[in-house]
């Protein structure tokens, strides 16, 4: 994975996890952070190397489930954590 595209997706998701966070947890913020997830899949996946595009993938399953009704936004969170302490090792 390219250095330029790992900081940014680091960044990326630090932002998602302030704004989830700001928003309260709710869904409708849920819906917002998923947009913004799938737009880096959709950018950088191919530069993200294929264990953390399947990461990602599964944190946006995870992420659309919450949004639509279901999944535990703890869980969510946790996933979000995890893949950024990941990629700063």
């Amino acid at each position: 994975m390219k250095e330029g595209a790992k900081r940014q997706l680091i960044h990326d998701l630090q932002s998602f996890l302030w704004q989830f966070e700001q928003g309260g947890y709710t869904r409708e913020t849920m819906h917002d952070v998923l947009e913004k997830l799938e737009k880096v899949l959709e950018t950088d996946g191919t530069l993200l190397g294929e264990p953390i595009k399947r990461h990602v993938e599964q944190m946006i399953r995870d992420c659309r489930a919450y949004a639509f009704g279901a999944g535990n936004p703890k869980k969510v969170v946790h996933d979000l954590d995890k893949l950024q302490k990941d990629l700063e090792k």
